[in-house]
């Protein structure tokens, strides 16, 4: 199902879906928005692995591999920014919602940790360094 979209990144139909796919896929990974135990990191770790291997490669950055991190690191940098956004929102409640607070920090612990193992695996690295220095010059 993954692997035509993939096939072509410069479609913006492909690139919803896999949009779609891999934040679904990142939903299931949370205490926040999955009620069950859902994916670990290692299991998604690794099917996106499977993912990488089984598209075709291409020199260009601008490659399907490349398009994959892109929308990876795009999909965990709005997951992110919603648990930020969860967190302070719970900061800010009654007690109540110190395991609102509480599920949303862990999971932001989680993302880091997805992060990292996938540029470990050289999935993401480049798009990672590139919003880094993105960062980095904002705040220059």
């Amino acid at each position: 199902m993954l692997l035509p979209p993939h096939s072509n990144p410069s479609d913006p139909a492909s690139v919803d879906l896999l949009t779609t796919a891999y934040q679904t896929l990142l939903f299931s990974l949370t205490k926040t928005w999955s009620a069950q135990n859902g994916l670990t990191v290692d299991t998604l770790t690794n099917f996106v692995i499977t993912i990488r291997d089984s598209i075709p490669s291409s020199s260009s950055m601008n490659g399907p591999a490349s398009r994959m991190g892109d929308v990876i690191v795009d999909v965990i940098w709005a997951l992110d920014t919603e648990l930020d956004d969860i967190v302070t929102d719970a900061k800010a409640s009654p007690s109540d919602s110190k395991t609102v607070k509480e599920n949303a920090e862990e999971d932001k612990v989680m993302l880091a940790k997805l992060a990292w193992r996938l540029a470990v695996r050289l999935i993401i690295l480049m798009c990672l360094l590139f919003h880094l220095f993105q960062l980095f010059v904002f705040y220059l």
